[in-house]
């Protein structure tokens, strides 16, 4: 009938308020001067949806006491699907959208999205490759047709009004990247439909993502569930809170099946019980190790490793692993660190080099931020490296490398190399660092995009010949 569709978008934070209270009605709202600062934060936590907005502000109409309007606060920031209202009214009208989608597969993806914390950015191509990990777009003849399935996906979510598509800085590389996010209250209605609604045990999601201490005790209770997705959190250092971690990962390894694992720890005890556990190792994707003041070393034993980043360890000295043994039978050490793409080091008062990155021949971005011992990235001779170790191609697939605040760094290895994949190299407050490995005998990278870094540095480069220098000249930028 030729009717054209309006967006309605989520209303600004004043009009938001002032509709929330509204609904609230001024008796409630000044039945107690604590009252509006806490309808505030009931308020926000609509996050501009006009629907939730009407739907909590009726629910909260009534409530005239501080502890009440806490208890509720607490109740829908925790357990959103038993705040009044929102399962028999404002889920199911939020619903219909979902009951629109084309097929099952779209609502699939989209239930799966629920999975990642709140308010998180996901980046659109990880994404995609998870949706085809979990086989929803198995129609597809090939991975090309899978991927381009995958952004048609994504195309029908945000036109739904489902996701929303941003664009975000990635941490790793420093450039811009397409992602999308859920709106926080889509995301309980979402987590509502995967576990709840209809009693659909067999689509059932686990999801704890509020920062807190996992009980170890918990974990028994999520054996058998499909798809689980957990964030935690240790905030004090007593060995307790270390027992407890440790107890956690214990019993994760005891669960029947455990697809991409992603774990940050700040307790030396419990990245011991990490590196006991040959069935974490084979799922770890991402580690964070951050915090862990007591430790000078730290071994890596992780085949599928992705993404690592190492935060705030002032004593560690090394980041390698025991070359004396293989990592089961299946993997020779020179696959160790096969699909590690991302490193990220920060705060090492006393690291001194990170020589096991000759490993990792699939690195893409490394990020090296105030580490103040640090003298040479790779510290090993050309004459000391094997006849396998030389063949792996040390930072060829390297397109993003960052140094920021290294005062002794001298060197990044001690022969040339090729960087053919280089895109961006930053150089912030590295002051011995006189030369950059370039082979001479190579052309410079047809993918280089810039050097960023101060022109004092620059002018002080020291270079094999002036040929060198000329050819990169034009890539310089000055900070």
């Amino acid at each position: 009938m030729g009717a054209k569709g309006i967006e309605v978008k989520c209303l600004a934070w004043e009009e938001a308020f002032a509709l929330f209270q509204a609904y609230v009605g001024e008796d409630t709202i000044y039945s107690h001067p604590h009252i509006p600062k806490l309808a505030e934060i009931a308020s926000k936590e609509c996050d501009g949806l006009p629907l939730a907005l009407i739907t909590i502000g009726r629910a909260m109409a009534g409530t005239k006491t501080p502890e009440e309007w806490e208890k509720k606060i607490q109740m829908l920031k925790n357990y959103p699907a038993k705040f009044p209202g929102m399962e028999n009214h404002l889920f199911p009208r939020l619903a219909f959208s979902y009951d629109s989608l084309q097929d099952e597969t779209i609502k699939s993806c989209f239930l799966y999205c629920s999975l990642f914390p709140e308010d998180s950015s996901i980046n659109c191509d990880a994404l995609i490759q998870l949706w085809i990990g979990e086989g929803f777009l198995d129609e597809y003849g090939d991975i090309k047709e899978a991927r381009n399935g995958g952004e048609d996906i994504i195309a029908s979510l945000n036109h739904a009004c489902l996701l929303e598509i941003t664009v975000t800085d990635n941490i790793w590389t420093q450039a811009r990247c397409r992602c999308v996010k859920m709106h926080d209250v889509i995301r309980d209605m979402a987590l509502w439909l995967a576990c709840q609604n209809g009693n659909k045990k067999q689509n059932k999601f686990v999801v704890v993502d509020k920062g807190e201490l996992v009980n170890a005790q918990e974990v028994e209770k999520w054996k058998g569930t499909p798809r689980l997705s957990f964030l935690f959190s240790i905030m004090n250092s007593d060995e307790a809170t270390h027992e407890d971690c440790r107890a956690l990962l214990v019993e994760l390894e005891g669960l029947k099946c455990m697809g991409e694992v992603s774990i940050s720890l700040d307790s030396v005890l419990a990245i011991q019980t990490l590196l006991n556990s040959h069935k974490l190792q084979r799922c770890l994707k991402r580690l964070n190790v951050h915090n862990c003041w007591d430790m000078n070393l730290l071994q890596l034993l992780f085949p599928y490793l992705e993404e690592f980043e190492v935060r705030n360890c002032s004593n560690l000295e090394d980041v390698t692993f025991n070359l004396e043994k293989e990592v089961h039978s299946t993997f020779p050490r020179h696959q160790y660190l096969y699909h590690l793409a991302h490193v990220r080091i920060v705060s090492y008062e006393n690291l001194m080099k990170l020589t096991c990155l000759i490993y990792a021949p699939n690195l893409k971005s490394l990020f090296i931020e105030n580490c103040d011992s640090l003298e040479e990235v790779i510290e090993v001779d050309e004459s000391g490296v094997s006849e396998i170790e030389s063949d792996l191609g040390l930072f060829s697939r390297l397109t993003h490398l960052h140094m920021r605040i290294l005062q002794k760094l001298r060197s990044i290895c001690g022969w040339s190399l090729l960087f053919p994949s280089l895109k961006v190299i930053h150089v912030v407050r590295c002051p011995n660092l006189r030369k950059l490995p370039f082979d001479s005998n190579v052309g410079i990278s047809k993918n280089l995009e810039e050097i960023e870094g101060e022109g004092e540095w620059w002018d002080e480069l020291e270079w094999e010949n002036q040929t060198i220098m000329h050819n990169l000249a034009p890539y310089f930028k000055p900070l």
